[in-house]
């Protein structure tokens, strides 16, 4: 029976995991995590596999909560909900009780997206529903579980992709005809007509009035010595 109930609870999480991605296109691409055991590595919280899971520390020094296990999508997304599978055998060690959702664009700065999110004692997949936030980064922070530890065993993501913001392509600078000045009309340029100049007097007349004076001199001089030797 148990074999039984671990193959339909794996069925039952395969069809989680299918649905959330179908529905989204979300899928989680990278798990890491400060806190691991070396049999139980973050990774195997997203490899599908129900038989491998992500568990923290539990040989020598074991660290106190909260603890958190930060998960990489492989796009932006407007995230609306996350799952979890607990881990399937035996133990309940690492099942998470309460925990907080961090969302981060960057995988540096992460802001509080969901606050003390509860779940129930059980290993059935629960999910977690919010109100949409933007991430491309999800942090599960753990502050209350089973024993002190934590453990998933797979982890899967539902939200609507966040449309790339591309940039509005440059207006085509249209060489618009550049502005030329209109091309200076030759202008003919305005010679000043020749001033007008008083006709020189003509030679002859200066000669004619000359000779008129010299004979009228020569009489006066002819007449006066006439005058005299009288």
């Amino acid at each position: 029976m148990k074999k039984i109930a671990t193959i339909l609870t794996a069925v039952a999480m395969s069809a989680v995991i299918a649905s959330g991605i179908s529905a989204a296109d979300v899928k989680v691409i990278s798990a890491k995590a400060d806190d691991y055991n070396a049999s139980y590595l973050p990774e195997y919280a997203i490899d599908g596999d129900t038989e491998q899971f992500w568990h923290t520390e539990y040989e020598g020094t074991v660290n106190p909560l909260p603890i958190s296990i930060d998960f990489e999508l492989d796009g932006t997304y407007m995230v609306d909900s996350v799952t979890i599978l607990p881990r399937q055998d035996d133990s309940y060690n690492g099942l998470i009780y309460v925990f907080n959702v961090y969302a981060s664009t960057d995988g540096e700065n992460f802001t509080l997206a969901a606050e003390n999110v509860e779940f129930e004692y059980t290993k059935d997949p629960q999910t977690a529903e919010f109100e949409p936030f933007e991430a491309k980064y999800l942090r599960i922070e753990a502050l209350d579980t089973e024993g002190g530890f934590v453990s998933i065993n797979e982890f899967t993501v539902t939200g609507e992709p966040v449309a790339a913001e591309t940039e509005a392509p440059a207006a085509e600078e249209t060489t618009s005809a550049a502005e030329t000045e209109a091309p200076v009309a030759e202008t003919v340029a305005e010679t000043e007509a020749p001033a007008e100049t008083e006709p020189a007097p003509q030679t002859s007349d200066i000669g004619l009035a000359v000779s008129a004076l010299a004979l009228t001199a020569g009489a006066a001089v002819i007449f006066t010595k006439k005058k005299l030797s009288k």
